[in-house]
């Protein structure tokens, strides 16, 4: 977390409140949505989204997106569809250095196309990395 503290980034959300500025916080992987989640339900002006990132963060490494990380993705969507406020951060990365094979590629569209289905179930917007 950038903050020092709970505390300072409670006190920010509260400023962004009574200035009437609404807070999306997104989570981009499973380790990421208990806290997103935890966090919007505070406050009113604070929504949340869910996501897989096209890059995962594995122990020390990251690696990309394959169809087995959206294994419980649905379940997410599910428990928190009337929640959730957009879709999100999802998309593609064929960085060489991540991506350096077909194989890799097709993986990571293949989780991509899984989110976007659920996505267009939900109707809801969604947050596309470029």
């Amino acid at each position: 977390m950038p903050f020092k503290s709970e505390q300072q980034l409670s006190s920010l959300l509260e400023q962004c409140c009574y200035a009437g500025i609404t807070i999306i916080g997104v989570g981009m992987c499973y380790d990421d949505f208990p806290e997103v989640i935890r966090i919007s339900s505070k406050l009113k002006n604070v929504g949340f989204g869910l996501g897989l990132h096209p890059i995962q963060k594995r122990v020390n490494d990251k690696v990309p997106l394959t169809l087995a990380d959206t294994l419980h993705f649905e379940e997410w969507l599910n428990k928190h569809h009337s929640s959730l406020i957009c879709l999100g951060e999802c998309g593609l990365d064929f960085s060489k250095w991540l991506c350096p094979t077909s194989v890799e590629r097709d993986q990571q569209r293949a989780a991509f196309s899984k989110q976007v289905l659920g996505y267009l179930l939900l109707k809801l917007s969604y947050i596309v990395y470029f």
